[in-house]
């Protein structure tokens, strides 16, 4: 029996000791060659990993990240985790999976296509054809054109994403200014629908996200109504 126990905590020691050896490599890790979303993601891992360890003293998740953070350095393309590895409720663990395989299309569409910045990206978007639906988003780090298939609107792509706090701006350079001075994370810069997608939308009674459309200048208002007493 004292062999068995002396053998588990042998073996405890040698987890924590690699454990360890991960999460102090990943600390100073630093990329070497991949892209600009491979690097990037190296550093948010490299952040994780350390918060774990640092903050939560919860070293299989610090060396789980940190892990992550070490084949992203080395360039490889790391997949987000599968929720259903997690110790979730039942309840909700479908909807994170629904969301997880929603951010896997997305990134398989070309999310990980990182840009050099906002007019480059916007120059890639308008590229996209009708057909495929596409967002610009916009961070302090740089600029990722986004690509799905299907006919729907740029608006309606981004709707689809569970956002909170979201306003509404007509100029692409207030979003850039708002992003770069830290007034909003991130922005997201769609094409107007044309008027085949509006009118289309109309016959099939199918109602747009908020904000599809902009009007400038609005007309006064009352301009156009008139009693029909008269």
């Amino acid at each position: 029996m004292k062999t068995l126990k002396l053998l588990a905590a042998l073996g405890a020691l040698s987890f924590v000791a690699a454990c360890s050896s991960e999460i102090e490599q990943a600390r100073t890790a630093q990329p070497t060659g991949g892209t600009p979303f491979t690097q990037a993601l190296t550093r948010e891992y490299k952040d994780l990993s350390a918060f774990e360890a640092d903050e939560m003293k919860d070293w299989r998740d610090a060396n789980y990240f940190a892990s992550k953070a070490l084949a992203a350095a080395g360039g490889q393309t790391v997949a987000p985790q599968d929720p259903g590895e997690r110790d979730l409720p039942a309840d909700v663990l479908p909807e994170i999976q629904s969301v997880r395989q929603r951010l896997l299309t997305a990134l398989d569409g070309g999310a990980r296509t990182r840009l050099g910045g906002p007019q480059e990206a916007l120059a890639a978007l308008g590229s996209l054809p009708r057909d495929r639906a596409g967002f610009v988003l916009l961070r302090h780090d740089g600029a990722t054109l986004v690509e799905a298939e299907g006919s729907m609107l740029d608006t309606a792509l981004v709707d689809a994403l569970p956002l909170e706090e979201v306003t509404f701006t007509a100029s692409a350079t207030d979003a850039e200014r708002a992003v770069a001075t830290g007034a909003a994370t991130a922005a997201f810069l769609v094409r107007p629908p044309t008027v085949r997608q509006v009118e289309a939308a109309a016959l099939a009674g199918e109602r747009m996200p908020p904000k599809s459309t902009y009007f400038y200048p609005k007309l006064t208002s009352g301009l156009l109504f008139s009693p029909l007493d008269e």
